[in-house]
C-alpha cells in the first residue's frame, strides 16, 4: 500500500526535450528543491507499467483514490495529459508483491542499459543484467531525491561521450538516435564514487556501482502537479514495478512527481 512520508532535507516546461538547452535534468532537481521545506510532506506508492486495451497505461494498488487521494489526483492528470489508461489493481496481493515477481525475468530495460554500459570504458569488464535483477549482500542504494541530484551534478561536471542507444530503450524502436553519457567522480558520504549519468530523447537514468553490481535508476516521468509528463520509454517498461514519489508542498495543488524503476546489473 502507499506509504506517507514525512519530507525530509534531503523553467516552466519540464519537457525532456528543453534539455539540450536548459539542462533538462537540472531544472528538475532545482524544482524538485523547493519541496524539501518539511510542509507537504512525501508519499509513494508502486504503480505497475502495463498495455490496456490496446493503450499504454498503469495499474495502481487498490484503495489509494480513497486513503491517498493526491496520489489519485496526480496519477489522473498524467493519465490524461499524456494519453494513458488507469486501472485499479483487481488481485489479492499487493503491487509490492508484484514487485518480486520480476526476480524471475530479465527486464527489457535492464538488457538496453547493459548494451549501452559496453560502449563506455565502463562496460569493458563486460557487466551482463544478474540473475532476477536481484542485489546481492548488504548495499546502501539512493534515495529518489538523491537520484535527481547527483544526475544533475554529473550532468554539470561529467566528462561526455556520445554513444549508440539501442532498440530495447528507443520510444520507436525505428529511429536511429544517439544517447549522452557523463560520468563524473563524486563525493558523497565522505566518499569518492564513480556516477553516469544516460540522457537521450526518452531515456534518463543514473548509474553507479554497488558492490560488484551495477544499479541504473530509469526516470519514466513525473513533473509538477498542473503538467505531468512522461520522460522514458513506457512501453519498454511493461510489467516493470515502478516507484511513484510525490512531494507536496504548501497547499493541495503544489506537488512534483517522480516515477522511476531500478534494474540491477
Amino acid at each position: 500500500m502507499p506509504v506517507a512520508r514525512s519530507a525530509d532535507t534531503t523553467k516552466k516546461n519540464h519537457a525532456p526535450q528543453t534539455a539540450m538547452k536548459y539542462s533538462w535534468i537540472q531544472m528538475v532537481a532545482a524544482t524538485l528543491s523547493r519541496f524539501d521545506l518539511g510542509v507537504g510532506g512525501h508519499y509513494d506508492t508502486v504503480i505497475q507499467p502495463c498495455i490496456l486495451k490496446g493503450q499504454p497505461g498503469f495499474i495502481y494498488e487498490r484503495g489509494i483514490n480513497e486513503l491517498y487521494p493526491g496520489l489519485f489526483n496526480y496519477l489522473e492528470k498524467l493519465a490524461q495529459r499524456n494519453h494513458l489508461k488507469l486501472q485499479e489493481n483487481r488481485r489479492i496481493e499487493s503491487m509490492e508483491f508484484n514487485a518480486e515477481r520480476r526476480e524471475i525475468c530479465s527486464p527489457v530495460i535492464g538488457l538496453g542499459a547493459s548494451i549501452m554500459l559496453k560502449q563506455t570504458a565502463m562496460g569493458k569488464s563486460g557487466i551482463i543484467p544478474s540473475p532476477g535483477n536481484v542485489l546481492r549482500g548488504n548495499h546502501t542504494l539512493i534515495d529518489v531525491k538523491q537520484i535527481i541530484n547527483i544526475a544533475a551534478e554529473v550532468k554539470q561536471k561529467g566528462q561526455h561521450q556520445l554513444i549508440d542507444a539501442n532498440s530495447m530503450i528507443k520510444v520507436k524502436r525505428s529511429e536511429r538516435e544517439k544517447v549522452n553519457y557523463y560520468q563524473a567522480c563524486l563525493k558523497k558520504n565522505n566518499r569518492n564514487k564513480l556516477y553516469h549519468y544516460f540522457e537521450g530523447q526518452g531515456f534518463h537514468a543514473l548509474g553507479y556501482m554497488c558492490g560488484e553490481q551495477f544499479a541504473v535508476e530509469v526516470l519514466l516521468g513525473g513533473g509538477p502537479l498542473n503538467s505531468p509528463g512522461i520522460w522514458g520509454p513506457l512501453q519498454r517498461m511493461s510489467k516493470d514495478p515502478v516507484e511513484f514519489h510525490l512531494f507536496m508542498g504548501p497547499g493541495t495543488q503544489n506537488g512534483f512527481g517522480i516515477l522511476k524503476s531500478r534494474y540491477i546489473l
